[in-house]
């Protein structure tokens, strides 16, 4: 039995080790042997996990939270005694690990590290590209929104606030064209709805649906704005 489980925790992918109810190792897979050995540790049954933590703290292995030694070993700590969620670990090599720990019927901790270097930098790639297609669109000359298949935001550059001024708190991710025109019209901010504001509500929402070529829309400052819409590949 005992070589049917060893065999079963070598065979999976990520690094797993048991701790008993005295925090000392009862054992583990080759995975999570080597982790650990980059410390310069021997892994062998008895190890106690917390000096397995002390020593990563010590040689700055991993980017635990705390502005002290002593510190980030106490949360680490307090965490694995009472586990509730995942721990993601930024590695001092940019590699990243996901700690999951869970309780045992008797008393021990069960620890599964995985890998998950891959996924964060696809993260950090989306995030790098987010912050770039905002750029591009804060340098436009225009106001620009682009709105969801449920017609609600997705994303504005600042100018729109500017233009709509009446809508600038509610301009965020999930608010509703129907509520944004709305909003512009009961402000007294378009001025051609002035005096019938639910037909111009009305027509407005059905122009939106239709997307003319394009929609002239004189504001309460005085202005004069063309919008042009165009449905996205979505």
């Amino acid at each position: 039995k005992t070589a049917l489980l060893e065999a079963t925790f070598e065979s999976i992918s990520q690094g797993f080790a048991l701790f008993d109810d005295d925090d000392r190792l009862v054992i583990c897979n080759r995975i999570y042997r080597e982790r650990t050995e980059l410390n310069g540790l021997s892994v062998e049954p008895g190890l106690r996990f917390g000096y397995v933590i002390r020593t990563n703290i010590g040689r700055d292995r991993y980017d635990y939270p705390g502005d002290t030694s002593e510190e980030k070993f106490e949360r680490r700590m307090a965490h694995h005694r009472n586990p509730s969620g995942n721990i993601e670990l930024r590695g001092k090599g940019g590699e990243w690990v996901l700690s999951t720990e869970r309780k045992t019927s008797g008393g021990g901790i069960a620890v599964v590290l995985t890998d998950i270097t891959d996924m964060k930098r696809a993260e950090e790639e989306r995030r790098v590209a987010q912050a770039r297609l905002m750029d591009a669109i804060e340098s436009l000359p225009a106001s620009f929104i682009l709105y969801d298949g449920d017609d609600k935001v997705v994303l504005s550059n600042n100018l729109m606030k500017d233009h709509f001024r009446p809508i600038a708190d509610l301009l965020k991710p999930g608010a509703a064209f129907a509520d944004l025109t709305r909003r512009n019209v009961e402000a007294g901010w378009i001025v051609d709805a002035e005096g019938r504001e639910e037909e111009w509500i009305e027509n407005r929402l059905a122009s939106h649906r239709d997307l003319p070529p394009y929609l002239e829309v004189r504001i309460a400052d005085g202005r004069t704005l063309q919008s042009t819409e165009r449905k996205t590949s979505e």
